[in-house]
């Protein structure tokens, strides 16, 4: 019997495995507009869908239908949550904007439904001083300048701080801000027709927004959620973690001016102070609001002219 030969042949078996991750643009939708005013809004947008991670997401803007990144007005944001509320700012009344969200990530670029809405109208100042330019907003019974006093008093007033969270100011942003005043001169500089609000015009606007009238009096922080209605909303301005809540429902603006004093610039982007045109025991009263609290305080400066705060005018009676 013949021996056989038998010869096993191992042929390896290799796998090509091609595993090929793709990011898929989420769904976005633009689910609603609120608290509109002359120049801001607020647009809520909800990711539902596709890959989540390394995606930028916001919402795109523009007085044109059908707004797109390229178009350059966009708010930018890697927030992670899937419900955000996106403030929309520096907007000009009485005109139709078109808004929808978005979410681009490395395959393009997805869009929700588009929205429109129209700001509301706002009488404009000018200040036949130097030209300076003001919206005057009606909140309630008042009407309020919409920005803070830009008029230069001289060795008496300090420039803002220049920088913002963005860097440094532009000129159109330095005029929102206005000027720092001291108590010497706070009391005299609001235009004809218009005056430095007393104690009382504050209570009054504070009472209008909710305020309990027992907490009219305190030097507490009173009204809660008071400044929500009251300050620029997103993050271009205030630092701080409750700026998804923030309204300026009322097209008040508050800016985080900050303070000066003899030891130079403080608080810029953290506290708003305004002047009052009340004294208590000779010193004066104003107000301020910071971006970590929603409620608005009432104090007693000390009286020694080297402390600067934002004066914001509001018109006298009819």
């Amino acid at each position: 019997m013949k021996n056989k030969t038998v010869f096993y042949f191992w042929i390896p078996l290799v796998l090509f495995v091609s595993c090929i991750g793709k990011n898929i643009p989420p769904r976005v939708q633009t689910i609603s507009k609120d608290y509109i005013t002359h120049n801001s809004a607020i647009i809520k947008i909800t990711i539902t869908d596709g890959t989540y991670a390394n995606n930028i997401r916001g919402v795109v803007y523009g007085t044109e239908p059908m707004p797109t990144i390229e178009d350059g007005q966009a708010f930018v944001s890697n927030d992670i949550n899937k419900l955000l509320s996106v403030a929309l700012t520096e907007l000009t009344p009485g005109t139709t904007y078109y808004a929808r969200g978005y979410v681009e990530n490395y395959d393009g670029n997805n869009y929700g439904e588009e929205l429109h809405f129209t700001t509301r109208d706002a009488e404009i100042f000018t200040d036949p001083r130097d030209g300076n330019q003001y919206t005057e907003v009606v909140i309630w019974n008042q009407t309020w300048m919409g920005e803070d006093l830009n008029y230069d008093a001289g060795e008496n007033c300090k420039t803002t701080y220049h920088m913002t969270q963005n860097g440094e100011m532009t000129d159109e942003e330095r005029t929102r801000f206005g000027v720092l005043y001291n108590t010497e001169i706070c009391n005299e500089v609001c235009p004809s027709g218009w005056h430095l609000p007393t104690d009382g015009d504050w209570k009054t606007l504070e009472f209008n927004l909710g305020t309990a009238s027992e907490e009219l009096d305190s030097f507490l922080m009173r009204g809660e959620n008071l400044i929500t209605e009251l300050k620029h909303p997103g993050e271009k301005y205030w630092n701080g973690s409750h700026l998804n809540f923030v309204t300026n429902a009322t097209g008040f603006t508050a800016l985080p001016a900050g303070t000066y004093n003899s030891s130079g610039y403080s608080s810029y982007g953290s506290w708003a102070y305004f002047w009052s045109a009340t004294l208590e025991n000779g010193n004066r009263i104003y107000r301020y609001m910071n971006d970590y609290e929603t409620g608005i305080y009432r104090k007693i400066a000390p009286d020694d002219n080297t402390v600067y705060f934002s004066v914001r005018c509001i018109k006298d009676d009819r």
